[in-house]
């Protein structure tokens, strides 16, 4: 599928006659490296976006709607505020921009935009004044998969069943760039599970894993644990693709 930045560019310049070099117009809207956003080079609009998203993925998006969130605990100078269905869907929904930073930088679903679903979803976002500087969200869930770690990295299955018992799952947890390798994601679940009232081998983790989340993981769960997602899922972290493998 080709991307609205490649196509519009493309019928723009057949309509007016001139040829047109795809993998130069390709290569012109290069994708960020870090903050993960799509831009056109030499665009002021896309230009000036990208500067502004990529703040957004440095030092965290500023969220006024922090104000309306009393905090539940202090992190140094960071306060943490617990967006859950207590609150407001109206003020709710401030927050989606959050999962949306996380969104662009690690790919796959925002996985939460403020509505209230049977998941029971609640995030807990780590704020510097106004801005939300990381963010861990959390919802129920009913198919927990032994899983324990290998001495290579990797994982392994410890039953052909999942526990079908209903508790909660961290599914996704974001730092912005400037506030990481200080140990605030490893905080925040900490505080997490504290607020839940649980051991840390009752909690469950959603599959797959990036780098950097399996290392959260381990730390938090170094020999066994609870992986939560569909059996296609789970094949796919067991087994996954070499780099660069066509899927």
């Amino acid at each position: 599928m080709f991307s609205s930045r490649l196509i519009l560019p493309l019928i723009a310049s057949l309509i007016s006659g001139r040829e047109v070099n795809i993998i130069h117009l390709s290569t012109q809207c290069p994708t960020c490296a870090e903050c993960g956003f799509n831009y056109v080079v030499g665009s002021p609009d896309d230009e000036a976006s990208h500067d502004r998203l990529h703040a957004e993925y440095q030092y965290g998006p500023e969220i006024a709607a922090l104000e309306q969130i009393p905090p539940f605990q202090t992190l140094g100078v960071l306060t943490l505020h617990l967006v859950d269905q207590a609150i407001p869907q109206a003020v709710r929904r401030n927050f989606y921009n959050v999962a949306l930073v996380a969104c662009r930088e690690i790919g796959g679903p925002a996985g939460f935009d403020g509505t209230v679903n049977e998941e029971e979803q609640r995030l807990f976002v780590a704020a510097e004044g106004r801005r939300a500087v990381g963010m861990v969200l959390t919802a129920a869930d009913d198919r927990f998969w032994p899983l324990a770690w290998k001495s290579d990295g990797s994982m392994e299955l410890r039953g052909k069943m999942p526990s079908t018992h209903r508790g909660q799952k961290i599914a996704r947890a974001w730092i912005a760039a400037e506030y990481r390798r200080r140990g605030l994601v490893f905080s925040m679940v900490r505080a997490t599970i504290r607020l839940f009232a649980c051991n840390s081998i009752d909690l469950g983790w959603e599959l797959p894993f990036t780098e950097s989340g399996a290392r959260l993981v381990r730390r938090i769960s170094p020999d066994v644990f609870w992986g939560c997602r569909d059996p296609f899922t789970l094949n796919e972290a067991l087994h996954p693709r070499p780099p660069g493998k066509d899927t």
